[in-house]
Parts: C-alpha cells; structure tokens; sequence
C-alpha cells in the first residue's frame, strides 16, 4: 500500500487557487465548525493531531 506524500509547494513554487462551487465552499465551512482545527491555515479534513 503506498502512503500519502503531501507537497508543501507545487513544483513551480507558485500558489494555486481552487474555484469551488458555492454549495461546497458552504459545506466546508460547516464542516470546519464542527472540528478543533478551525484556523484559515488548518486542514479541513485532520487527523486527531492536526495533520
């Protein structure tokens, strides 16, 4: 089974910009309420230590 590798930059070093649908922005704003991790830079979807 091989393991997730997340990338801290993209290999151009440049930022990249996710245009979501409405209904989903919303949801994930929702979803970021009911969690401990509720910082702009904090995962949506986090392990128990924030990873």
């Amino acid at each position: 089974m091989k393991k997730l590798h997340r990338q801290d930059f993209t290999k151009t070093r440049n930022e990249r910009t996710l245009y979501l649908p409405d209904h989903v922005a919303r949801m994930l704003i929702e979803r970021r309420k009911t969690t401990k991790w509720r910082r702009l830079d904090d995962p949506v979807f986090a392990s128990r230590t924030g990873n």
